[in-house]
């Protein structure tokens, strides 16, 4: 089988698991995509993601669009980042339709509330209109992407809920816990200080907490900084909260590695990869429940959930988890072997699983972080790990 990937960009979010399927006896996968790392993400020390043995052409031009398709051959799956959103993944999309090969669309929900969102809705249903017959399956990425690509047109049966399954620890990573300036439960933020992100109601939260044992240390540089750090010392919170700017994802990920919980608290947010990537090293997750992340906290070993926007809620699970102490080991293998569910392997059996059920009439599956496994033979890959025909 042969899967031809139509990108923006190349990503970190989703190379780990698109090399394990390129990995699998039987497969063949190609990644088409319009520019390699974005400038800022290589001045945060990003270098090209590791697709493995998967073939990658980037940047790729207009000229080369022929060119992948006809390699890929006619049997082959193409799968396209969002639905006419990005110009040259486009074209590629419009090109494979004149083709009448089998097509694909992965993307994230679009949930941002009010006119902008009412807005979004009316544009991307027009698109569907015009192209979205044409797609066998869409790959909903995060928690309201089914309804949100419901309400733009697809029906229930064309669409399968879908996540990042980000690279897992590597063995040369070691915990950093230099970063919090208190001793107590160690609480970490990783992400943009926009609005979005609500950082302000987490400090809110905690202004009310200072009698718990806690220190906060916050990854990440954005607009809402010097607004954050004036509220941080409005709120008597500056002996316990360290700003500690944008890092290398080297160095945010041995941080992530040395906190004991992870706090995201999102007025809304497509994903949160950094959700996924907090599970993978053990440590437990709070998150709103607009983030699209939260589809991968099924359990409360995992973490917990609040409401969006509510102060009350965040600062209960906030007491929740500072209540249980440091994270020991016993906690952290827990949540590392509940996180077994979105790996890289288990992301390209569960694609493999959805595949059959689209063109071979298997059963339709379940999301794996909905269900429990040890391995790739959980999604029926036979012994020698061959995917059919």
């Amino acid at each position: 089988m042969v899967f031809v990937f139509w990108q923006n960009m190349l990503t970190h979010h989703q190379a780990p698991w698109i090399s394990e399927l390129a990995g699998t006896p039987g497969v063949k996968a190609i990644v088409a995509a319009e520019e390699r790392v974005a400038e800022w993400r290589q001045e945060l020390g990003w270098g090209d993601p590791d697709y493995g043995c998967a073939r990658v052409i980037a940047p790729l031009t207009v000229d080369m669009i022929a060119a992948v398709t006809g390699e890929a051959g006619p049997d082959a799956v193409h799968i396209f980042s969002g639905l006419a959103v990005y110009r040259m993944v486009h074209q590629a999309f419009r090109h494979c339709v004149g083709r009448k090969v089998r097509i694909g669309i992965m993307a994230e929900q679009n949930f941002t509330g009010g006119l902008v969102e009412s807005l979004r809705l009316m544009s991307a249903r027009l698109k569907y209109l015009q192209h979205g017959r044409r797609v066998d399956f869409l790959l909903g990425i995060g928690s309201g992407a089914a309804r949100w690509f419901g309400n733009v047109g697809f029906e229930t049966r064309r669409i399968y809920e879908f996540s990042y399954f980000p690279p897992l620890p590597t063995t040369a990573e070691r915990a950093d816990a230099t970063l919090w300036r208190a001793p107590g439960v160690r609480l970490l933020f990783i992400g943009r200080l926009a609005r979005q992100k609500r950082v302000d109601l987490m400090l809110s939260a905690l202004s009310g907490l200072r009698g718990l044992d806690w220190s906060l240390a916050i990854i990440g540089s954005g607009s809402e900084q010097s607004r954050l750090l004036q509220m941080t010392r409005e709120c008597g919170l500056a002996d316990r909260v360290h700003f500690c700017g944008a890092l290398p994802n080297s160095q945010a990920m041995a941080a992530l590695q040395g906190a004991d919980v992870l706090v995201l608290p999102s007025r809304y947010d497509g994903y949160g990869a950094v959700i996924s990537e907090a599970l993978l090293r053990g440590v437990p997750v709070i998150c709103s429940d607009r983030c699209g992340a939260q589809q991968v906290v099924t359990t409360p070993t995992a973490g917990s959930i609040f409401r969006s926007g509510s102060l009350e809620s965040l600062r209960e699970a906030l007491v929740s988890w500072i209540d249980r102490g440091p994270l020991d080991d016993a906690r952290r293998q827990a949540v590392t072997a509940f996180a077994a569910r979105i790996a890289p392997d288990a992301g390209a059996c569960y694609f493999l699983e959805i595949i059959r059920h689209v063109y071979e009439g298997g059963p339709r599956p379940l999301p794996p972080w909905q269900r429990s496994f040890d391995t790739c033979n959980a999604f029926g890959v036979d012994a020698a790990g061959t995917v059919g025909p």
